[in-house]
């Protein structure tokens, strides 16, 4: 069996995250191994409430099911540490928080993750950040949480004020360019 963690960090080192998000239904999920292309990487499973929302209980059997290939990403808005560990436990390598978690949030989940000491360590976070009409406002968000050295990376998103994500908008990407992180930005949409 391939460790999906080394995996991911050979994969990103030099090539782009392709992530497809909003995966519910195993049939779904068999159809992505039968024909996701070159290029996707991550499979994104939505743990927040949206029409595209996975029960808990249902998580594990999806990632049991999703081809080695592929890296299960769980997208969570303002999430309880007993979600995120279950989310874990079921079989996500990354976590993605798309809410207002704090540092100290992170921090904690993160320590509970190296105490438990059962593999789950290896999980990346990744921290979305809304960016609005002038995105240099995010410039010390995106400074905070990669300086924090609590994510692997920081997911940029356009704000739009009736919903976390998932919306399908964009922002102005030009800027992106100038942020001395770069290599650690995934851009959403």
């Amino acid at each position: 069996m391939i460790d999906r963690a080394n995996v991911m960090q050979e994969e990103t080192k030099d090539s782009p995250i392709l992530k497809f998000c909003g995966i519910k239904h195993t049939h779904e999920v068999l159809w992505l191994n039968a024909h996701g292309g070159k290029g996707l990487t991550h499979i994104g499973f939505v743990l927040a409430k949206s029409k595209r929302q996975v029960e808990l209980s249902h998580l594990e059997t999806l990632t049991s099911m999703l081809h080695e290939r592929f890296t299960p990403v769980g997208v969570f808005v303002n999430p309880t540490e007993a979600l995120l560990l279950g989310g874990v436990k079921a079989g996500l390598k990354v976590i993605q928080l798309h809410g207002d978690e704090s540092i100290t949030f992170v921090s904690a989940f993160k320590e509970k993750l190296e105490r438990l000491n059962a593999g789950y360590d290896n999980c990346q976070i990744w921290k979305a950040i809304r960016l609005g009409d002038n995105p240099l406002e995010g410039c010390a968000e995106i400074k905070k949480w990669i300086e924090s050295g609590l994510v692997s990376n920081v997911v940029l998103d356009a704000w739009q004020e009736q919903a976390y994500g998932g919306t399908g908008a964009s922002f102005n990407w030009n800027f992106i360019k100038a942020l001395p992180y770069s290599e650690k930005l995934i851009i959403a949409g």
